[in-house]
């Protein structure tokens, strides 16, 4: 099955934008077009209230755009002339909401990036990276942030110089 569609959500962090780059350069290979998606969080803008009843006002698709339109604009920009891209923006669970979106819009691969939060907040919150990728119908990527993989790369060379000993034991090998 040829890539047609490639969907990349977006919220404006270093590994969105890692993301965004790595999906133009299939869509560049595979002749695709790049869907970039913001998903407005509903849950940021609800009372505690609101989140305890389970009830809340609809926001207006106006509202949505109007917060999306800073975050979707440099991704415009990025892309340049010629290039197949469309931004949608729309409101809700962001990982219930990027697995519909890729199905609704009927893409052949979701590109993201992983934010790699902390331990606690992964557990409270979940992670929507692996939520997309354990239930979306398609492919995902999970593209990840180049500083954190840069500085992880820079200690395991420390490490393996210093002490070869600690390095062995974290890949699985035992000191002989």
């Amino acid at each position: 099955m040829a890539i047609q569609r490639i969907l990349v959500p977006v919220d404006g962090s270093v590994e969105a934008s890692a993301a965004f780059e790595k999906a133009m350069e299939i869509a560049r290979l595979a002749d695709a077009e790049v869907i970039v998606a913001y998903v407005m969080d509903i849950r940021k803008k609800m009372s505690t209230f609101e989140k305890l009843t389970g009830e809340k006002e609809a926001c207006t698709q106006d509202e949505v755009e109007e917060e999306a339109r800073p975050v979707l604009a440099p991704f415009r920009k990025k892309a340049g002339a010629g290039s197949r891209i469309r931004c949608v923006a729309a409101a809700g669970a962001p990982s219930l909401t990027i697995t519909a979106l890729a199905h609704k819009l009927d893409v052949q691969l979701v590109v993201m990036g992983n934010r790699g939060s902390g331990g606690m907040k992964r557990f409270m919150t979940g992670s929507v990276s692996q939520y997309v990728l354990e239930n979306a119908f398609c492919p995902v990527m999970i593209v990840k942030n180049p500083e954190a993989m840069k500085k992880k790369k820079e200690k395991e060379e420390w490490e393996e110089q210093f002490y070869p000993s600690r390095l062995a034991e974290r890949n699985g090998k035992k000191n002989q």
